[in-house]
């Protein structure tokens, strides 16, 4: 589901400016997507079907973070 979250902030993006060329795009990007640990990190979660186990997520993310829309305008130069 990143794919569709990143065009969509993409054309809002260049909604506001119709000449951001590629490499701004991908740097605006890359500045608006801060890597925030999850909530979950480090807590005891119950699941009914395996009753209460420990969740950690070690620091590992798989993507680059967790891009907002509003963090991109405000990084666009």
């Amino acid at each position: 589901m990143a794919t569709p979250h990143v065009s969509a902030i993409s054309a809002l993006l260049l909604d506001k400016d119709h000449y951001i060329d590629q490499e701004s795009m991908e740097q605006t990007l890359r500045i608006a997507a801060a890597g925030l640990p999850l909530p979950s990190d480090g807590a005891w979660v119950y699941d009914p079907w395996y009753d209460l186990y420990y969740f950690e997520w070690y620091g590992i993310d798989w993507g680059k973070g967790f891009l907002q829309a509003d963090k991109a305008f405000k990084a666009m130069k």
